[in-house]
This record gives structure tokens, C-alpha cells and sequence, in this order.
């Protein structure tokens, strides 16, 4: 079954708050075992909120061949706590996400934009390196940041 992601977006978030991608961003690296969670925020000036990027890396464990399933497949979960529907959020404010993520002791690369379109496919390659995720959000929307002290450091902490 495939799935109208803006449709989707709107009816599972129709108002988010910003903080929203941070808390989705840094749960889901928790749950992949990370000790590291960096964020970088990037923005030509708070008038051109269309420059706006955020790009989120950790250490987690990577996007396994079982983590990619269940991302494909909204209201995919193991567990109560889990909704499934968190990367939506991110679709909320972004219209592109790109994912890079090293898994399997580094050995393998998985690549894939998160948008509009996505249909659950992806590249994976041969890597080295040490596993990990980084998430890089642009195409900023630019309709619903409401607040810049969301894309401020000292307010995100």
C-alpha cells in the first residue's frame, strides 16, 4: 500500500511544534544505541528563511535492512512507546531530507532523500568507516517557523 505523504503530514501533524524535529531526531539516534548526537544550524540571515538547514549526525548503530522496513512503512513499531509517525514531522517544515547512514561495523552505506515522493527505496553501498546516521533537512518551507529562538543553540538546549 503506498501513502500520500503530504496528506499524511497533514493529518498526523497539522500544527507541530518546530522542537519537534530536534526530539524526533535525537529519540530515534537514542534508540539506535548513539552516545553522540551533534546538531548544526545553518541560515544565511533570519530574513531568508528559505537558506534555513539543519543537519543532525550521530553514532548510532545505522539504518539496519530492519530499521529502513519499519521507516518505510508508517505505523511500524515494536514497542507501545513508539507511534511510527515521527519522520512526518520533518516533512512539516522540510521538503527534502536527506539520510546517510554507515551500519554493520561501517562496512555498508545506506543513502536516501526522505520528500514528498518517497517510496522506500534507497542505495547501499560498500563503506568503511564507523556506523552512524546524519539527517540533513533544507528546502526549508518556510511558512511555519514561528519563532527563531528554535534555531537558536542556547534556546535548543
Amino acid at each position: 500500500m503506498q501513502i500520500n505523504l503530504p496528506q499524511a503530514v497533514k493529518a498526523f501533524y497539522p500544527n507541530p511544534s518546530f522542537e519537534l524535529i530536534y526530539y524526533e531526531a535525537v529519540a530515534n539516534a537514542l534508540d539506535a544505541g548513539a552516545s553522540v548526537i551533534s546538531i548544526s544550524i545553518c541560515i544565511d540571515s533570519f530574513d531568508k528563511p528559505n537558506t534555513l538547514e539543519i543537519t543532525i549526525a550521530d553514532d548510532g548503530h545505522g539504518f539496519t535492512d530492519r530499521a529502513f522496513r519499519k521507516f518505510s512503512r508508517l505505523l511500524e513499531v515494536d514497542c507501545n512507546d513508539h507511534k511510527g509517525l515521527g519522520r512526518l514531522v520533518y516533512l512539516a517544515y522540510f521538503r527534502t531530507i536527506r539520510f546517510d547512514s554507515h551500519y554493520a561495523g561501517g562496512t555498508l552505506r545506506r543513502s536516501f532523500v526522505f520528500d514528498s515522493r518517497f517510496k522506500g527505496k534507497c542505495e547501499v553501498l560498500a563503506a568503511s568507516g564507523i556506523d552512524g546516521t546524519t539527517i540533513q533537512m533544507s528546502n526549508f518551507s518556510g511558512v511555519r517557523l514561528r519563532a527563531y529562538s528554535n534555531i537558536q543553540p542556547d534556546d535548543i538546549k
